[in-house]
């Protein structure tokens, strides 16, 4: 995205500046939480080895069921309010896991942290509504670029700080710490700026009952819409290809590439950079082009990045392909999304947008057990195969919308 329209992007609504800071101290708050609990776990409450995989499973189990129903409550009720329940159910969360965490305790942790799911799904939800809602329409999909860099932003800062922060500290406390003054924060920024926007919402519920039952009305009749319904699709085999290589990418850099851990950090730092500074740019290029067009180009790059990895060594090669899988994310995220904002705001624009992330959510759930499992019985290289096939589905259903997408350009 070119700098000047950035600027009057940000000049006609203000209230991004406000929005931005706010997804990075959230996501840093939540990128830190999970970062840490699997050592405070293992080296200070003694707790199984298995357990948090649990816990963290629990939050993400949490999180994606109420995605839909989170983003429902702010059609009705306004997302800025959704937001602020889920910030302090989040508040709430962390300051019982930083008493728990002084006494050593780690069964309760079974109960809070996926407690804390609630709030990371009223947030989430109600945060990539807000970028669409306040965006101009010619930008739509440029607003979820800035979202998705703040979520990618803030993993990448949260997960530095949290060992940081341990490692100066000597315990894990001090991080549990960090993460409630980073929600605490969050939270008041978006009181010092909420009068800012306008309130979107409909009539609200007079029952749980008529909430739950107006929600799952929506929710079948966004199933019947076939386009909404391949577009979940879509987003969930993209999440479910990069899960796959969460447990296996470390073990493949060391074992397979013989890489040391200073040449993968800046591996990691080199890809970092330079997506950093192509997010809004590709992202962007969904307002300029057809969004089909750029998300089938980013499907394509992604698959074949994938496929190809695993025959290439030198360590440049791997960091190229690594730019290339970023970008695909960072330029066909936006424009599915922004897609299913385009075909499906009838339903609410909070609800279909829980709706896709819900498909999301299930990937990212399924993606590391079975990059494990294929990676164990078939071969060290075969979770990048499995990804490539992933993408390369994604890529059929996405042929198979054809006509039913809008191929016009946003402006």
């Amino acid at each position: 995205m070119r700098h000047d329209s950035m600027l009057r992007m940000l000049i006609r609504q203000p209230f991004l500046i406000v929005l931005i800071p706010v997804a990075l101290l959230t996501q840093c708050a939540f990128a830190s939480l999970i970062c840490i609990l699997p050592l405070y776990f293992a080296e200070e409450a003694n707790a199984p080895n298995a357990f948090a995989g649990f816990v963290i499973s629990g939050f993400a189990l949490v999180e994606t069921a109420l995605k839909a129903f989170s983003g429902s409550l702010g059609d009705r009720y306004g997302r800025i309010k959704v937001m602020y329940v889920g910030l302090l159910i989040a508040i709430c969360t962390t300051a019982i896991i930083s008493a728990m965490s002084v006494l050593k305790l780690w069964v309760p942790f079974i109960i809070v942290h996926p407690a804390a799911g609630i709030g990371a799904a009223m947030i989430w939800t109600s945060l990539t509504a807000l970028f669409l809602d306040i965006a101009p329409r010619e930008s739509k999909a440029a607003a979820l670029g800035i979202d998705n860099l703040c979520y990618l932003t803030g993993i990448v800062i949260g997960a530095a700080s949290s060992f940081a922060v341990r490692h100066y500290f000597k315990s894990s406390t001090a991080v549990f710490i960090e993460a409630f003054v980073c929600f605490t924060c969050a939270i008041a920024l978006l009181s010092c700026a909420a009068w800012h926007m306008k309130p979107t919402m409909r009539q609200p519920f007079t029952s749980p009952f008529e909430a739950g039952a107006a929600t799952l009305k929506s929710l079948v009749q966004l199933c019947r819409n076939k386009s909404v319904l391949l577009l979940a699709l879509i987003l969930g085999l993209v999440q479910f290809a990069i899960a796959v290589q969460v447990p296996v990418l470390p073990i493949y850099a060391h074992v397979s590439l013989k890489l040391t851990d200073a040449q993968i950090s800046a591996s990691i730092f080199i890809i970092a950079l330079v997506l950093s500074l192509l997010a809004l740019p590709l992202s962007h290029l969904a307002d300029l082009f057809p969004r089909p067009f750029i998300m089938r180009l980013a499907l394509l790059i992604g698959a074949v990045a994938f496929v190809a990895a695993p025959k290439l060594k030198a360590i440049t090669l791997i960091v190229v392909v690594g730019i290339l899988t970023g970008a695909g994310w960072v330029m066909g995220l936006p424009a599915v999304l922004a897609t299913i904002d385009d075909v499906a705001s009838s339903a609410g624009r909070g609800l279909s947008i829980g709706f896709a992330t819900t498909a999301q959510g299930i990937g990212f759930i399924l993606g590391p057990s079975s990059g494990s499992l294929v990676m164990s019985h078939i071969s060290m290289s075969a979770p990048f195969i499995l990804s490539g096939v992933s993408l390369f589905i994604a890529l059929a259903f996405s042929v198979m919308l054809g006509s039913r997408l809008p191929c016009k350009r946003a402006n």
